[in-house]
């Protein structure tokens, strides 16, 4: 985690795999979080190399997120299972929102730098979180939900954070 967060990111849930979680250090498949957030945020990274090359050097390009201040949450802590409806996944992440809203004001009340913003990725998080997290005085830059980058979506996601960050 950062001494100073810079930028919130916050998906949706942990996956239900733990070899496509973020912070898995050993991914092969499935990340597509990663990859297309680093595209974004340390394009030298990716200058002459691939996907397979980044995530050989995934710890490294963890650790230098770490130090531009990125940091990723989940909606919801608990797993959720693969095939989920978006609508029972709306409505668990609105169930949680109160609890995740509260516990993102406190970790940027603790770690936010004075600039720090948060970007909801996913429709379903973005209408849980958004709203409850601007009345709570959070920086929330996007008028629309990033989409996951994920099914064709990882071009719309890119183009989107960079504008977001501009």
């Amino acid at each position: 985690m950062p001494d100073r967060i810079r930028l919130l990111l916050v998906a949706e849930a942990p996956r239900e795999s733990t070899d496509r979680f973020f912070y898995n250090p050993v991914v092969a498949t499935h990340d597509s979080l990663f990859l297309e957030t680093s595209k974004v945020l340390l394009p030298e990274v990716w200058k002459a190399r691939g996907a397979k090359d980044v995530r050989a050097m995934k710890t490294e390009v963890l650790a230098r997120l770490c130090d531009e201040g990125v940091y990723l949450v989940d909606a919801v802590d608990e797993r959720l299972p693969q095939g989920l409806s978006d609508a029972r996944c709306a409505a668990i992440l609105r169930e949680h929102a109160a609890t995740k809203v509260a516990e993102i004001v406190r970790l940027l009340g603790e770690r936010g730098a004075p600039e720090a913003s948060v970007v909801l990725i996913k429709g379903t998080v973005f209408d849980a979180l958004a709203e409850g997290l601007r009345a709570a005085g959070v920086r929330v830059p996007q008028e629309r939900p990033l989409p996951f980058p994920s099914s064709g979506q990882q071009v719309s996601f890119r183009e989107s954070l960079v504008r977001l960050l501009g």
